[in-house]
């Protein structure tokens, strides 16, 4: 199958916009470059109908913003190759998130997540999930449990197995997404320490958790806290992320009339922002 490369330039304001369709539209990977105030957005889609809906959806969505769409059409042999010019290995914190193709140390206690190319996959390098696998880091000590809210590529479970979880568990509700999950996981030789379910994390979880993390969009994010999230002990850490910088007021609103929740910290990293909230009830 060939694929078509699409080129978004925006500014850099309206980019957080951009990205919320190619969330919306299932798209979980892509590439950034900046330069000045202006922001390229670089993804690939398959030349078929899932394609075409997704890029629509995109297009619609950001209709109404200062914004330029280049469509490159890229032969299927050309896939991998193109991948490998922009996928390089990033570090966040002590974990190293790397392609195939490259090589990396891990050095003083880093552990490193290794990430096939993939139409739909999670590299990390996004501001939303890079800051959830700060927090991660920060709030889940060894031997703590986790949930994966919408796990997508797992690549937030994974961080958890490797820092030392002992009750990892992903959920998604679309089982194309679990499906890769449990193809990275099995990569990574993690499938004995992680859980990956279909469904949904209010009805098909069963157990408590230490710590739950959710890189979701904001609505998503505020029902976790007005649903107080069964699932998450008492005490427990909730990590919401996917929140853009101009929702920050109101995900800090949903987390003080919740009563269920106690806001602990804010990370802020571009247009994105990201938070830790402890469960007092």
């Amino acid at each position: 199958m060939d694929y078509t490369t699409i080129k978004i330039e925006t500014s850099l304001n309206d980019s957080c916009i951009t990205e919320e369709f190619l969330y919306l539209a299932g798209i979980s990977g892509w590439l950034e470059e900046e330069n000045g105030d202006r922001k390229t957005i670089t993804f690939y889609l398959p030349q078929d109908e899932s394609g075409e809906l997704k890029l629509k959806i995109i297009s619609e969505g950001i209709k109404n913003i200062d914004s330029k769409t280049n469509k490159t059409i890229l032969k299927a042999e050309d896939w991998e190759n193109d991948w490998k010019k922009n996928f390089k290995a990033i570090k966040i914190g002590k974990i190293i998130i790397t392609p195939p193709w490259e090589n990396p140390k891990a050095e003083n206690g880093e552990k490193i997540i290794t990430i096939e190319p993939g139409m739909a996959f999670g590299t990390g390098d996004h501001a939303t999930t890079s800051s959830c696998i700060e927090l991660i880091q920060k709030y889940l000590q060894k031997d703590m449990s986790m949930i994966d809210l919408g796990t997508g590529s797992a690549i937030l479970s994974m961080v958890g197995a490797l820092i030392g979880g002992r009750k990892i568990t992903g959920i998604d509700n679309d089982p194309i997404a679990t499906t890769e999950a449990r193809r990275n996981i099995d990569r990574m030789k993690l499938s004995n320490d992680i859980e990956i379910i279909t469904g949904d994390a209010m009805t098909d979880v069963h157990g408590q958790y230490d710590l739950a993390v959710a890189n979701l969009f904001l609505y998503q994010v505020k029902d976790i806290i007005k649903g107080s999230l069964p699932c998450l002990k008492k005490d427990g850490i909730f990590i919401g992320s996917g929140i853009t910088i101009d929702q920050e007021e109101e995900a800090k609103k949903a987390v003080i009339e919740s009563e269920n929740f106690e806001m602990i910290e804010v990370l802020e990293k571009g247009l994105w922002i990201a938070f830790a909230a402890k469960k007092v009830k």
